[in-house]
């Protein structure tokens, strides 16, 4: 379903879930899917915290892919990792987007409406 990007023969895991009239797509570790995503979830996560799945690579994706939320993974993970996820939210933002990005804070529960 998703390509890593850094290893050409390992794939990872990509799952869409639909259920009470929502649609979440979840990338994994990925930073390039392997087959078309139906344009418009309502909930995109996208890894940012990686050399493939970075910034730039999430992004792209979200604006590609249109959803309605956009929910960053895998930031400030690991001291080598220091990718700032405001950064995200702010390019996502000045791109012109309708897409809201949603930043849970850490270990807490959250919900939309």
């Amino acid at each position: 379903y998703i390509a890593h990007g850094l290893r050409p023969n390992e794939d990872h895991t990509g799952y869409k879930i639909a259920f009470a009239g929502k649609t979440i797509i979840f990338l994994g570790d990925g930073a390039k899917p392997l087959e078309p995503i139906e344009p418009n979830p309502d909930f995109l996560f996208v890894t940012i915290g990686g050399i493939e799945a970075n910034v730039r690579n999430g992004i792209e994706l979200a604006n590609q892919i249109k959803p309605v939320y956009v929910i960053p993974m895998h930031w400030e993970v690991f001291s080598r990792n220091n990718v700032r996820v405001r950064r995200f939210e702010r390019t996502l933002n000045n791109g012109n987007t309708d897409t809201k990005c949603i930043i849970p804070e850490i270990y807490t529960r959250f919900t939309v409406d």
